[in-house]
């Protein structure tokens, strides 16, 4: 498991769900709730763009809005 500073991956959100989906099987749907709200929280992890792509983005918009204004 991750340490205290460390953010969640996709794995550990995996590894979280699969030992949830186990005590929701073996001792009824009061870990219902649970689950779907790590379901929700990996699924909105996975739909996060990446962080450097981002980023890239970012800069070449910039450059892009520079080299289109007029120098004054």
């Amino acid at each position: 498991m991750p340490g205290p500073h460390t953010p969640l991956t996709v794995k550990d959100y995996d590894d979280a769900i699969l030992y949830l989906a186990e005590c929701v099987v073996a001792h009824g749907a009061r870990f219902s709730p649970i689950l779907e709200k790590l379901i929700a929280g990996r699924d909105a992890l996975v739909q996060r763009p990446d962080p450097i792509e981002r980023a890239r983005a970012i800069i070449e918009a910039a450059r892009n809005r520079s080299f289109s204004d007029p120098i004054s």
